[in-house]
């Protein structure tokens, strides 16, 4: 009997572009290019959904004065199209 285990990457199944579907999500690129504004928002960057294979528009800024709640706002275009999530900081 083999009791040896293989563990598997997690990888973007799901992605349109099949070449993309077996590239580990652990260790990509997710955020670039953002520039902040010198009080609470960072601007102007882009964000990549593994999913999809597709790259967002986006801001962040955060949303507490803990600096523990940072809101990471993806967009198409104008920025009431998108899709916002909140990132938790790790204690």
């Amino acid at each position: 009997m083999n009791n040896d285990l293989t563990i598997l990457p997690v990888v973007a199944e799901d992605n349109e572009d099949e070449s993309l579907r077996t590239r580990p999500i652990i260790g990509l690129m997710l955020l670039q290019d953002f520039e902040f504004d010198g009080k609470d928002e960072w601007e102007k960057g882009k964000i990549y959904d593994p999913n999809n294979g597709k790259t967002y528009s986006c801001y962040m800024e955060f949303k507490d004065e803990t600096k523990d709640l940072l809101k990471v706002r993806g967009y198409i275009g104008f920025s009431m199209i998108g899709r916002t999530t909140y990132w938790t900081k790790v204690k």
